[in-house]
């Protein structure tokens, strides 16, 4: 990986709103970054699917018919104007570390949505904006609240993504909205 010099300013966040988030609560579970996400996008009337599958053809190394032949993403925002994001979500910098040595995990999700990011805890923000490719986004997550740190770049023209992949992230969104509902019975 190329060194990148330090950022002096952080592009779309202000020092006082990083130390802001930071205030709010630093997520420790992948969980809590979820229904930061979750909740800032629900509000936007958006809809996020958690761990949303995509592919049918075999990773590398995996068995034909194995689990390993479908990526998972930790959450998809579908907007109502069409365009769909891909979210990553890395708590801990060893785990961004292990996620940016194998670039090949986030491919497919790249080539079929919008825009990629990494939602991460403020603490790790100015590491990763050090470290992570241009072109992917990053978001930092309070355990209450999301903000863009860097814009992920657009890809205008996303592959499709497959009829029984639509299906299976419907299944999963309904299957939340299940859950949700026997929590307030």
């Amino acid at each position: 990986m190329k060194h990148r010099p330090m950022h002096k300013k952080l592009p779309l966040m202000s020092a006082k709103d990083l130390d802001l988030f930071k205030y709010l609560g630093v997520p420790k579970t992948e969980e809590q970054c979820f229904h930061a996400i979750h909740s800032d996008y629900k509000r936007r009337n958006e809809a996020v699917c958690p761990h949303a599958p995509l592919g049918l053809t075999p990773v590398q190394g995996a068995k034909p018919g194995t689990g390993k032949s479908i990526r998972y993403i930790d959450a998809l925002i579908l907007f109502r104007k069409g365009e769909r994001w891909a979210v990553e979500i890395k708590v801990t910098k060893q785990d961004l570390v292990q996620e940016l040595r194998r670039p090949e995990k986030t491919a497919l999700w790249r080539e079929h949505t919008h825009a990629f990011y990494y939602a991460i805890p403020a603490p790790l923000v100015e590491w990763a904006l050090d470290n992570i490719p241009q072109g992917i986004g990053v978001m930092v997550c309070s355990d209450q609240s999301t903000h863009i740190v860097r814009r992920a770049r657009k890809n205008k023209t996303p592959a499709e993504i497959p009829y029984s992949t639509w299906r299976r992230i419907a299944g999963r969104l309904g299957d939340m909205h299940a859950k949700k509902g026997e929590s307030h019975a």
